[in-house]
């Protein structure tokens, strides 16, 4: 069983994280959302990784919206 290698990690949990998953969960459940893309830094035993996953069906619509997303991170 995969679960058996899985070790609770004691890890302070960022509550805006939550949020923001819970909201976006909420507007695809309202089926708002079309396209989505997740990246996220992962907090492990092993230090910082990194997670990833999409599903979109456009990819120059998605990649667009990668391009926004990156000149907000620029701006901070």
């Amino acid at each position: 069983d995969a679960r058996m290698n899985i070790v609770p990690i004691d890890k302070d949990v960022d509550a805006d994280t939550v949020d923001l998953i819970e909201t976006v969960l909420a507007m695809a459940k309202r089926g708002e959302l079309r396209d989505v893309v997740v990246v996220g830094a992962v907090n492990d035993e092993d230090g910082t990784g990194f997670y990833r996953a999409a599903s979109f069906s456009d990819r120059w619509r998605i990649l667009g919206a990668l391009e926004y997303a990156k000149e907000g991170v620029h701006r901070g």
